[in-house]
């Protein structure tokens, strides 16, 4: 039964939120994605820990 596989103790994301804040909390829940909500509160999707450092890895990138 996928409820018995089910996590419900996960942080959300917000798109306001620092990096420093979304990689703590992908490191404090062990977690390789974290659902992402938009600005009315609602879910509009899901952010990974391997895009997100990709995406960082790229504007490291621009500046130096």
């Amino acid at each position: 039964i996928v409820g018995e596989l089910m996590r419900s103790n996960l942080p959300t994301v917000s798109m306001n939120e620092t990096l420093d804040t979304v990689l703590d909390k992908f490191s404090r829940h062990e977690v390789s994605s974290l659902p992402l909500l938009d600005h009315e509160g609602t879910v509009g999707g899901m952010i990974t820990r391997s895009r997100l450092m990709r995406c960082y890895q790229e504007q490291l990138d621009k500046r130096g």
